[in-house]
């Protein structure tokens, strides 16, 4: 027995041996094989590894190491196509542009793309280094190459590189997902060196492997107008008067309104000009010669002041507002209906105001609040009453608003006839993220306006990258209820909306290098938890082109791994389980203080507008007017013209109605004013780097997104189209020389304010001259408004020795003027300066000032005076024969 099993042991000792031997055969036959086979030139592997081990330099932007290639010195590869989807049968394209240097020229050499073939990404750390170039991943198997002629200094060529489908180096990659993948120039003399690492990804069409569920995804693109592109337009009564300029404009030295005294105020018109004064001279003098100097020396005057032709702007009492885009933002909209239509699994959510505006018969997926209004922004201000002051509340924005609009748009714009269903919130509308991010004080705000879903463009739980992907659907609890999140995946979302997922990665700096780096992560996503059900969101970004849109989404539906899935299934997802659900929100909105002071630097700019507006409907209309007007007001000519449309006026409206009209115009111009100042788009289409960072080692908390406000054009454009069918306008005087037309006007807040209060004007003679100690001042004053106004008319003159009456109340019917006549008294010989001021009822200032020249030149003219000279003149007669005739005394 003992010696049976001695033989027993030795025999598997021996077949142990064997198969250590065997098994260390194998492996050698297989190195050998595997160096036989692979086909690469080794000095261009030697310098690309040369590269990455090489030349590290500290990075003062915060990231831990940048690679410098001395060799690469004036040149830059670009990856402008590639194939980013590799089948059995698709073969491998690739498109590099090389670009020069102004003083670099280049010889001869070769571009090479190498890929590993084995190689399996194993965390989000390790495929972000290596599209940032930080990873030392050997890249052996040569996929192809092409020769690069001479080229000259400045100068660009495209260079391609196709792989066959039947090539034996594509034949190689047996495992489907993402593989490193290095491009490589070399010239012939080994100078010049340049790489730019991405990926290659393969699908397991045509593998043996097995095939594993897709992972969900749902796309998102929006339909919302950009804040610029807003237009307010009303029909308006325009005339060209001609206007003194001999006066200066001291819109500045207005303490309460020099914010809008923006255009001269004062219109004059030469021929009354010459009238008032003639007859204020022919009032207050006996003379008549002096009178005919006084009538010259006007005249004169008269030709050295400057005439203009100056614009007037009258408001119809049915006061309309018109909002529209213009074409360019038509024209975008038009092509995202299109695309949305290619693309049956992309997803939208429309603005119904910007669907309104824009007139397109076309269903989205979901609707948004009114104007995509930044949310995050108004909760960030944390100043409601500025807001409020400026016209700004939450119903312009809210659940009822949005739902409002909705009702009134065309049957095949509804994603259900009965507009009950979107306040009981069976029609999806959700608050969308414009600008600012979705915090704690922001949710609370959507949620008090009706939101109980909102979506999260970007900024979302930022511990998200840090772990295994999830479902990106959040259940929020808030002190004012439970609000859901929609969270977009920020890999992919950053991508798609062409940034770059790092600064240093290269290959991402083009469209191309961007959609291979989303087809990979996405393919790395799956492989992450190949069997856990998730449905990942991507949004677009307003700026985000058609094209870029498009390509992306030809990407996506080609991808085998991804299921491309709807709105609802997204929404209908179970949320995201943490047990804490206050960490995953950010803890600021990431907007920048300079984007908030100009915000709020608006809001009182609004606020001071629309203050003066009030002042104007509650203070300077004559509201009380219609009802009490008597036949005796104003000229005979104003009230015919007044009392013709008097009886339209009493059955269709009245002043406080077109107040009410003027002020929700005014509202609406604020709403979308106020949207240029949510800061600066977060997807920047201008640049392709974010403050996305590094996915890899992103922190707990993104950077905040450092902005800057977009400038308020001041001077606003306008288009004056007059109708075929023009008329006269209704305050045309019979002494001027008018042009009146009926127009569409463009508006914002300041010029409506500015033209309802420059409709009130003040016409004073140019010069009077004045030849006794009292005199009347003609001062005339117009209101080119549909309805009568009732304000105080104030004179000063920075002198005692010629005084005007200080203070007058004045009431001038509609689309009329009135002369008013203040008492001049004179004490001596002076020439000053007038000047003419409007206020409301409440002594407010809001008129600029308006000036004339007052010469006085005192005459004896009566009898009194004539008595004094001849008793002044019988004493010197007297004084000086008493001289001649007195006798001397003895004491002399």
């Amino acid at each position: 027995m003992k010696i049976a099993n001695n033989k027993t042991t030795s025999l598997k000792r021996f077949y142990n041996n064997a198969c250590i031997v065997i098994l260390c055969f194998a492996l050698c036959i297989a190195c050998v094989a595997s160096s036989l086979f692979f086909s690469f030139d080794s000095s261009n592997v030697a310098k690309a590894e040369e590269l990455h081990k090489k030349h590290l330099i500290a990075n003062p932007k915060g990231h831990a190491y940048k690679h410098v290639n001395p060799l690469s010195k004036g040149l830059s590869l670009k990856i402008t196509d590639s194939t980013a989807i590799v089948t059995d049968k698709s073969g491998y394209h690739l498109s590099i542009s090389i670009n020069t240097a102004k003083n670099q020229t280049l010889p001869e050499g070769t571009i090479s793309v190498f890929v590993n073939p084995y190689y399996t990404f194993t965390s989000r750390t390790d495929i972000q280094k290596w599209a940032e170039g930080e990873s030392h991943i050997p890249t052996r198997q040569l996929l192809g190459k092409s020769q690069v002629d001479t080229m000259a200094a400045k100068s660009n060529r495209i260079v391609n590189v196709d792989v066959p489908s039947d090539s034996p180096n594509l034949a190689t990659i047996k495992q489907w997902g993402p593989k490193p993948l290095l491009v490589l120039y070399t010239s012939t003399d080994e100078k010049h060196i340049i790489s730019v690492q991405t990926f290659l990804t393969r699908s397991n069409d045509g593998l043996s492997n097995t095939n594993t569920p897709p992972i969900g995804m749902t796309a998102i693109m929006p339909i919302l107008a950009n804040p610029d592109s807003w237009k307010t337009t009303i029909d308006t009564q325009q005339s060209d008067e001609i206007v003194n300029n001999n006066h200066p404009n001291n819109a500045q030295n207005n303490p309460k309104n020099s914010s809008k005294t923006n255009s001269q105020h004062s219109e004059e018109n030469s021929n009354n000009h010459g009238k008032t004064s003639d007859s204020a001279a022919q009032a207050n003098n006996s003379n008549n010669s002096n009178n005919t100097n006084n009538s010259n020396n006007t005249k004169k005057l008269n030709k050295k002041n400057t005439l203009k032709k100056e614009k007037i702007i009258s408001f119809p009492y049915s006061i309309r507002a018109k909002v529209s885009l213009n074409n360019n933002e038509l024209n975008r909209i038009t092509k995202q209906v299109d695309l949305a239509e290619k693309h049956n699994l992309l997803q939208t959510i429309a603005d119904p105001y910007t669907l309104k505006a824009a007139r397109i018969l076309y269903r989205p997926s979901a609707f948004m609040q009114k104007a995509g209004f930044d949310i995050s922004s108004y909760a960030d201000d944390s100043n409601f009453e500025l807001y409020k002051s400026a016209g700004i509340t939450p119903n312009e924005w809210s659940l009822k608003e949005t739902c409002s609009i909705y009702s009134s748009l065309e049957p095949s714009q509804k994603l259900s006839q009965n507009d009950s269903e979107c306040v009981n919130g069976k029609t999806p509308v959700f608050a969308w993220q414009t600008n600012g991010k979705w915090t704690l004080n922001a949710l609370v705000q959507a949620k008090n306006s009706g939101y109980n879903t909102v979506i999260a463009t970007h900024g979302f739980d930022p511990n998200a990258n840090r772990f295994a992907t999830n479902t990106g659907v959040y259940n929020i609890q808030t002190n004012s209820g439970e609000i859901n999140v929609l969270a977009s995946q920020n890999v992919l979302t950053h991508l798609a909306n062409g940034q770059a997922s790092s600064d240093y990665a290269s290959a991402e700096s083009t469209e191309a290098g961007r959609i291979s780096r989303l087809v990979a992560q996405s393919a790395f996503y799956q492989m992450e938890q190949p069997y856990a059900s998730r449905n990942l969101l991507i949004t677009f970004a307003t700026n985000t082109s058609a094209k870029s849109i498009d390509n992306v989404m030809n990407a996506l539906e080609k991808s085998p791994w991804i299921d491309l899935k709807n709105l609802q299934s997204l929404t209908s997802s179970e949320p995201f389980n943490n047990e804490n659900s206050r960490k995953v929100i950010p803890l600021n909105s990431g907007l920048s203080s300079e984007s908030a002071k100009s915000r709020n630097d608006k809001l009182r700019e609004l606020a001071k507008s629309r203050e003066n507006l009030i002042s104007f409907t509650n203070d300077i209309l004559d509201n009380n007017a219609i009802q009490k007007e008597k036949s005796d007001a104003g000229d005979a000519q104003s009230l015919a013209k007044q009392h013709a449309k008097m009886g339209a006026l009493s059955k269709t409206s009245n002043s406080k109605i077109w107040s009410k009209k003027l002020i929700d115009i005014f509202d609406s111009m604020a709403f979308k004013e106020i949207l240029h100042y949510d800061g600066k788009p977060y997807f920047d289409a201008k640049t392709h780097s974010s403050s996305f960072g590094s996915i890899a080692n992103q922190s707990n908390e993104e950077k905040t997104n450092s902005t800057q406000a977009n400038e308020e054009k001041t001077n606003t454009e306008k288009t004056n189209e007059p109708k075929s069918n023009a008329s006269q306008s209704k305050n045309k005087k019979p002494q001027q020389p008018t042009n009146n037309a009926s127009a569409t006007q463009k508006f914002t807040t300041q010029t409506l304010v500015n033209s309802l209060l420059s409709g009130i004007r003040i016409v004073p003679p140019p010069h009077i001259t004045v030849f006794s100690e009292t005199a009347s001042l003609p001062v005339t004053i117009s209101n080119a408004h549909p309805y009568p106004i009732r304000v105080y008319l104030t004179a000063t003159t920075k002198s005692m020795e010629i005084v005007l009456g200080r203070t007058q109340i004045v009431s001038i019917p509609a689309d009329s003027e009135i002369q008013v006549t203040l008492p001049v008294r004179v004490t001596t010989s002076a020439q000053v300066k007038a000047l003419f001021r409007l206020e409301d009822r409440k002594h407010h200032t809001f008129s600029t000032t308006n000036s004339t020249t007052i010469t006085s030149t005192l005459q004896i003219s009566d009898k009194s005076g004539t008595i004094i000279i001849i008793f002044a003149f019988a004493l010197g007669v007297w004084g000086l024969y008493r001289q001649f005739h007195r006798k001397k005394d003895p004491d002399e």
